[in-house]
């Protein structure tokens, strides 16, 4: 733990200052990992807990989200709130969004979930793999609104458009655009990123490309939709960047227009 690291150099006090973390949240995590025995009745039930909701998601081809994996645990007998279901879920993204992957810690993650370290590996083969899970949740959910905001659309070119509306007002959830877009490829790989984009959202996009296009057009459909989607990403990253919204979201319609009716 960094603390740790370098308390004997600067001490505990300043370096949580800088943090910044109180410093009686050192020490009681501290405490914590010298002797599990000591962590709150609940931080012992979450790490039993732990296991069984990883089960339920894998299980269901990781698609369920909180409100899905807190039923399943219930049909399955198990006594537990939906809250605490979210909690454990949430915590690591937190992280991941305020530092980045690179400077999040697993002491850091544990802590805020209340778990020990051991628990956190016990059910995650290491932080990589934790913050995939938090990854393919976040594309669901841009994956999710998108079609929920595109259900009542009278055309295929009407439910392009407003796709591409609700896109970009998906993507500027505070902290989504640094998960999917930039510490995403960095800590996944771009190809990684793109199979979780086929299991979520390309489908959609593709599926509108496919009725909004002249039939006759020659073109492949596969990678007319991953090139489009490339454009749509790299469009919100220069958003989330500070570029106007509303002149991107223009450049991606005169895009989409010029294709459908070129």
């Amino acid at each position: 733990m960094f603390i740790d690291d370098h308390r004997q150099d600067h001490g505990v006090e300043p370096i949580c200052k800088v943090l910044p973390i109180a410093p009686s949240t050192y020490y009681a995590h501290a405490a914590v990992v010298r002797d599990p025995n000591l962590a709150s009745d609940r931080a012992k039930r979450d790490a039993k807990l732990r296991p069984e909701i990883q089960r339920v998601w894998d299980d269901n081809y990781e698609v369920y989200g909180v409100r899905k994996v807190w039923r399943q645990m219930q049909r399955e007998g198990f006594d537990i709130a939906r809250c605490t279901v979210a909690r454990l879920m949430k915590q690591a993204r937190k992280l991941f969004v305020s530092s980045g992957f690179t400077a999040t810690s697993t002491p850091e993650i544990v802590a805020a979930a209340g778990v020990t370290r051991g628990a956190l590996y016990h059910h995650f083969e290491d932080k990589t793999d934790l913050f995939r899970i938090i990854v393919i949740d976040e594309s669901k959910k841009v994956a999710a609104h998108i079609e929920q905001q595109t259900q009542a659309c009278s055309s295929s070119m009407d439910a392009l458009l407003t796709g591409t509306d609700a896109y970009f007002e998906a993507m500027n959830f505070p902290g989504r655009a640094r998960l999917l877009l930039l510490d995403g490829p960095s800590v996944l790989g771009h190809m990684q990123m793109q199979e979780i984009d086929h299991q979520t959202g390309a489908a959609q996009l593709r599926t509108g490309l496919e009725m909004a296009m002249d039939e006759q057009a020659d073109v492949a459909l596969g990678p007319l939709a991953d090139l489009i989607s490339a454009a749509f990403d790299r469009a919100a990253l220069a958003v989330a960047m500070g570029q106007s919204a509303e002149e991107i979201k223009q450049v991606i319609r005169f895009i989409l227009s010029r294709l459908v009716h070129p």
